[in-house]
């Protein structure tokens, strides 16, 4: 064997950096639009319950093998290319389409909550309710199909279901104080998790079942194996 090939190529191995041998694949990404928050029929401003939706979109996503992106991202796409804001109705399939192909994401998310607070006095202090409901939006870039069409998902800050303990864990997690009665950001933040983690399940469950994989068997034949 020619020497001279052989340390060339010693060379080459050389020189690529070692992070090109370990760099992993890249997770999908989802193109997070602006959430539209809404107290009743008015723009929320309460920004620590907000933060505390966000803040478990994202982990869910993450929890998934999701990248979640900015919304800032999708924002600047969105305004830029047709010309509008978002106020408080979701944006079209078409037009979050068009921001997933321009940012390269997988998945486009878009979605819409509303809080309705109820606060009543009883013989040891106010008593407080918060009521969140979700629409939701969710596409697949790449096949150009609806994923997730949720429509009025439901969650009452005093009632535990199914969601809730994935959303205590996720609260707890981000410092979020649970209790009931009192003043209404806690509630806020409870009954706006639950509802949006409610609405995200039937498409991230989907993700994480486990595949149905064919295993060829030359003495049986084919059959299925979960993975």
């Amino acid at each position: 064997m020619n020497v001279s090939k052989i340390l060339a190529a010693g060379l080459i191995l050389a020189a690529i950096s070692p992070s090109a041998w370990s760099k992993e694949p890249s997770l999908p990404k989802c193109a997070i639009m602006p959430v539209i928050f809404l107290e009743k029929n008015d723009t929320c401003d309460n920004d620590t319950a907000k933060g505390k939706v966000m803040a478990a979109i994202n982990a869910d996503l993450e929890k998934a093998g999701i990248e979640a992106m900015s919304p800032a991202n999708a924002k600047s796409v969105y305004t830029s290319e047709t010309g509008k804001a978002i106020y408080d109705t979701l944006p079209t399939p078409a037009e979050m389409l068009m921001v997933g192909r321009k940012l390269n994401a997988k998945y486009v998310m878009a979605a819409k909550l509303k809080w309705d607070i109820t606060s009543k006095w009883v013989a040891l202090g106010p008593k407080t309710k918060a009521y969140a409901t979700v629409d939701m939006l969710v596409i697949d870039t790449d096949k150009q199909e609806i994923v997730i069409n949720a429509q009025g998902v439901k969650a009452d800050s005093t009632k535990i279901e199914k969601s809730w303990e994935t959303a205590a864990s996720l609260l707890v997690t981000m410092g979020a104080t649970v209790f009931s009665g009192g003043p209404k950001t806690p509630h806020m933040e409870r009954s706006g998790v639950v509802a949006i983690l409610k609405a995200m399940d039937p498409w991230l469950s989907t993700l994480n079942a486990p595949s149905k994989k064919i295993v060829l068997d030359e003495h049986k034949g084919a059959k299925l194996k979960s993975k």
